[in-house]
C-alpha cells in the first residue's frame, strides 16, 4: 500500500507504555496507521517505556511527574495542560496535516488545537468518558456533572472528522457517517516463559487486569471469598494492580496477588491456567484480556457484556456473580 504524504500528531493522556490495555490498543493503532500515513509523532506522558519504531515526545520531564494514573486525577488536569503546551510547539514548529486522539480526554486537547491550527481531528473511541468516570467519584454520578460530562462526549464525537472503533457493538451503534473499525489484537514482542504459580497440582484460575470497579474488582473478591469456603484444591492467581501485594495474599490464602506485570510474561501465564476468568461488568468499553484469553487460554468465564458476547460463546458467559461461581465449580 502507497503511504499517503500526511504527517500525524498522536495524542495520548497517559503514561504510554505501561503494559495497559488500553496501551496495547494505542500501539496497535499507531503501528497499523504506520503503514498509511508518512510519519507519526506521539505526545505522551513522561512516564513510560519507549517502544521501537513509535516516535514518542514526552510533554514533560519525570520530574515533574512519574505516575501511571488510573482513570481521573486532579493532578492529570495539569498534566493534560503540559500536553497541550508540548503539541502547540511542535505544531508551530511542523507541519500537520491531521490530528489523532486516543480517549475523549485527548480527545478535547486535540479539538482545542484544531481550532487553532485548523488541522482536523480523529478520535479513537475506546469507551463512554461520561460512562467510565463515574467509577472514580460518587460527584461524578451527580446527574447535573454526569449529563454535562455527556455532552461534551457528545460535541467532541460531533467535531471530529471520523472516529475510530475497537468493537463491534459501538461501531454499528455509531450514527458517526465516517468511522471505521480497527479490532483490539494481542501482539507480543517476545514470549518470554516463566515459573508456573502451582505448586501442589492446585488448579489455577487466573484474573487479569486494573484492580477498580470498572473491572469487577468486588465482585472478584466476592468470587475468591467464596470458592474458598468451598474448595481448598483452587488458587487464583491475580495480575493487577493498583494493590498492596502484602496485604492482598495475607488476606486472601487461596490467592497470588502479583501485582503490575510486564504483558510478555503473560502468553505463559495463561496457557498454565486452568480456567481464566474476566468480571468486567457491562459497559461502552471493549475487553482486551479477552483478547488475550482467546489467543492463549485453555478454558474462559466472563460475566455477561456487550464485549463478552461479541468475543465469546455462550457456554462462557455468565449472567451474574453467583452463576460464575457455580460455573467455576463446574469447570474446575
Amino acid at each position: 500500500m502507497k503511504k499517503r504524504r500526511h504527517n500525524v500528531l498522536a495524542i495520548s493522556t497517559t503514561a504510554f507504555f505501561n503494559d495497559r490495555g488500553c496501551h496495547i490498543r494505542i500501539e496497535n493503532v499507531l503501528k497499523l496507521l504506520s503503514t498509511v500515513y508518512r510519519k507519526i509523532t506521539l505526545i505522551s506522558y513522561a512516564y513510560g517505556k519507549d517502544r521501537n519504531n513509535i516516535n514518542i515526545i514526552r510533554a514533560f520531564p519525570e520530574r515533574i511527574d512519574n505516575n501511571d494514573y488510573i482513570g481521573f486525577n486532579y493532578k492529570k488536569l495539569i498534566l493534560d495542560y503540559l500536553v497541550y503546551k508540548k503539541a502547540s510547539a511542535y505544531m508551530k514548529r511542523n507541519h500537520y496535516d491531521l490530528i489523532l486522539s486516543f480517549t475523549h480526554e485527548a480527545a478535547i486537547i486535540a479539538m482545542l488545537l484544531s481550532w487553532r491550527f485548523r488541522i482536523p481531528f480523529v478520535l479513537d473511541y475506546q469507551g463512554s468518558l461520561s460512562d467510565e468516570i463515574r467509577q472514580y467519584g460518587k460527584i461524578f454520578s451527580i446527574r447535573i456533572l454526569n449529563n454535562f460530562i455527556k455532552r461534551i462526549e457528545i460535541y467532541l464525537e460531533m467535531k471530529s472528522i471520523a472516529i475510530i472503533y475497537n468493537t463491534q457493538f459501538n461501531y454499528y451503534n455509531s450514527n458517526k457517517q465516517q468511522r471505521l473499525i480497527i479490532e483490539d489484537k494481542y501482539y507480543p514482542a517476545n514470549d518470554i516463559n516463566i515459573t508456573s504459580f502451582r505448586e501442589n497440582n492446585e488448579k489455577i484460575i487466573l484474573w487479569i487486569g486494573l484492580l477498580n470497579n470498572c473491572q469487577g474488582k468486588k465482585i472478584l473478591f466476592n468470587i475468591i471469598e467464596e470458592i474458598a469456603k468451598k474448595r481448598n484444591d483452587i488458587k487464583f492467581v491475580i495480575i493487577g494492580y493498583p494493590v498492596n501485594i502484602k496485604l492482598m495474599n495475607e488476606k486472601y490464602k487461596n490467592a497470588v496477588f502479583t501485582g503490575r506485570m510486564n504483558f510478555e510474561y503473560l502468553p505463559s501465564i495463561i496457557k498454565d491456567a486452568d480456567l481464566c476468568i474476566s468480571t468486567k461488568p457491562d459497559s461502552s468499553q471493549g475487553s482486551h484480556k479477552l483478547i488475550m484469553y482467546k489467543k492463549y487460554a485453555k478454558d474462559i468465564l466472563a460475566i455477561d457484556s456487550k464485549a463478552s458476547r461479541e468475543m465469546l460463546k455462550e457456554c462462557q458467559i455468565a449472567s451474574n456473580e453467583n452463576e460464575l461461581i457455580n460455573a467455576i465449580m463446574e469447570k474446575v
